[in-house]
């Protein structure tokens, strides 16, 4: 994950958080992914617990999901700024 702007320190700090949204959320899907037993679990924790979760399908289609990107309530963050995609449980 990429360190932290200037911009995101000051708005943490500002609104009073205890860190800032984007390592919350990182931290959120880290959990939520070592707790779960199958991909429906995921997601289901993951917006049980706020977060915004969409997923990601095959190029051309809308069949198979490949992936999820997530965000935060009004801060959606790209995935790249998160840590790597969700690509499923391997059985």
């Amino acid at each position: 994950m990429p360190g932290l702007s200037r911009a995101e320190l000051e708005r943490t700090a500002r609104e009073q958080w205890a860190e800032p949204p984007r390592i919350t959320l990182a931290r959120l899907v880290r959990e939520v992914s070592v707790a779960s037993k199958d991909e429906a679990e995921f997601v289901r924790r993951l917006r049980g617990s706020g977060a915004l979760v969409r997923p990601r399908f095959e190029a051309g289609g809308q069949e198979a999901v490949v992936g999820y990107s997530w965000g935060w309530g009004v801060m959606p963050f790209p995935q790249r700024d998160v840590g790597a995609p969700y690509e499923g449980f391997v059985a």
